[in-house]
């Protein structure tokens, strides 16, 4: 678990970085890990940006001896300013005898509104979702472990974007965000590691617009345009020499400041930059060994070599 919130917080404050003022961020996640990521998101995104608990409530699912049968999942949702777009549904046309207010609707007493096209009931507003979760027959299936129903992901997009917006999902898995974002008209983009993933992207993006020639994978990040002019990495020798304490973070030795080169984790040529962040010092012998890998690349073909 240490692990896991320690690889969700350099993400989410990633997420943070990027997130406009008029933006939206919805978080996924199981009870094994609700409770801790909540206090990462009020840590990173504030605790007065916190706007439900949103209870992603179906039947699907077996049931348990041991513990109340377990029936929804938990999203958390924040948002950077007060942008909320009202996910409604219609329910009958314009009618001059109504006016705005409670109506009878089915078994009971509704909010709803009314604008030039009808009257549109409010009762979705709900922080308690309906949405079937999809079991092994469901059309959409795909296989992929975690894929997420497209009314979820429809109701969420509609909630908190316009057509033309931006929606970001950072662990795209099958796509479900990107089809649901590209129906609705808005822009998209996903980022996923797996092999798998890109190639159901593809794959789902295509069938969804058969007229379209599919998206654009990129396999290095784009280049950030929010660092400003940065100095020379190598005015950063002796400040790393001082914090690393002359120790090399390849091979964990110590040497002499004229040994010591400045060294990019992530190499330019793989979209890395200046930053501070993003220097560290090697002894000359482990610089020339890494060569234009990753410091995560390197690590591993030495790990592979042992």
């Amino acid at each position: 678990m240490q692990s896991y919130l320690v690889f969700m917080a350099v993400r989410l404050l990633e997420m943070q970085r990027i997130l406009k003022p008029a933006g939206s961020i919805y978080l996924h996640c199981d009870p094994t890990a609700s409770h801790y990521l909540k206090l990462l998101m009020d840590g990173i995104f504030g605790k007065d940006r916190f706007r439900n608990e949103i209870i992603w409530s179906y039947r699907t699912g077996g049931v348990s001896k041991n513990y109340f049968a377990r029936k929804h999942d938990v999203l958390f949702y924040y948002s950077g300013g007060s942008m909320f777009n009202m996910q409604t549904e219609k329910v009958y046309t314009k009618s001059k005898n109504r006016k705005p207010g409670l109506v009878n609707y089915g078994a009971g007493k509704a909010m709803f509104y009314e604008d030039d096209n009808g009257i549109y009931n409010l009762v979705s507003m709900r922080d308690v979702w309906e949405i079937p979760y999809l079991n092994s027959q469901a059309k959409e299936r795909l296989g992929y472990p975690t894929q997420k129903p497209l009314a979820l992901l429809d109701r969420i997009i509609k909630a908190s974007s316009n057509p033309g917006d931006m929606v970001l999902d950072p662990f795209c898995g099958c796509a479900t965000a990107l089809v649901a974002a590209n129906r609705l008209g808005r822009q998209w983009a996903g980022i996923d590691l797996s092999a798998l993933a890109i190639k159901l992207v593809k794959q789902r993006i295509i069938e969804d617009n058969s007229l379209w020639a599919g998206p654009v994978a990129l396999d290095a990040p784009p280049r950030r345009t929010d660092l400003g002019d940065l100095p020379n990495y190598r005015t950063h020798r002796h400040r790393l020499y001082g914090e690393q304490e002359g120790v090399c973070v390849g091979c964990d030795t110590h040497f002499p400041f004229r040994v010591m080169d400045v060294d990019h984790i992530l190499p330019r040529s793989k979209g890395g930059t200046d930053h501070p962040d993003n220097l560290q010092l090697l002894c000359s012998g482990c610089n020339r060994s890494k060569g234009g890998k990753t410091m995560a690349e390197w690590k591993a073909a030495q790990a592979t070599a042992l």
